[in-house]
C-alpha cells in the first residue's frame, strides 16, 4: 500500500535540497493533511520557513514538531535558533490558532521575505 504522505515527505526533501520553498511548503502541507500528528513533517515544514526568513511561522512548526515529539532531532537543532525551550509548556488552543494563522498567511506569501521582526 502506497503512503502518500511519506511521498510528500520525500518529494520534500529533494525540493528541501534543491531549495525551492515554495514547492518545499506545498508538499509538506499535504503530507500534514494526510498525517497531522507526525513531527518529522512540522520540523522541516519549520526549517523550509525558517530558510526563508519566516521565523514566526518556523517558531509555529517547531513548536508543534516539539509538542507531537519532544525527541525530534530536527526540531531541537533549529529551537535555540527560533528561542524555543525544549519542552516549553504551550497552552494548546493556542497553538492550534498559531498554525492555522501561518497556514492561511503563507496563502499570501509571493516567496519573499518578510519584512517584520518576529
Amino acid at each position: 500500500m502506497t503512503n502518500y504522505a511519506q511521498r510528500h515527505y520525500q518529494l520534500d526533501i529533494e525540493h528541501v535540497r534543491l531549495a525551492k520553498w515554495p514547492q518545499a511548503v506545498q508538499e509538506l502541507r499535504d503530507a500534514i493533511k494526510l498525517e497531522p500528528n507526525n513531527s518529522d513533517y512540522y520540523a522541516l515544514l519549520g526549517l523550509v520557513h525558517l530558510k526563508q526568513k519566516f521565523i514566526g511561522m518556523a517558531r509555529v512548526y517547531i513548536r508543534q514538531a516539539l509538542k507531537l515529539n519532544p525527541q525530534d532531532s530536527l526540531a531541537l537543532k533549529y529551537a535555540p535558533a527560533l528561542k524555543i525551550q525544549p519542552g516549553e509548556n504551550t497552552n494548546l488552543k493556542s497553538m492550534a490558532k498559531a498554525v492555522s494563522i501561518a497556514a492561511l498567511l503563507s496563502q499570501f506569501s509571493d516567496g519573499e521575505p518578510s519584512q517584520v521582526k518576529c
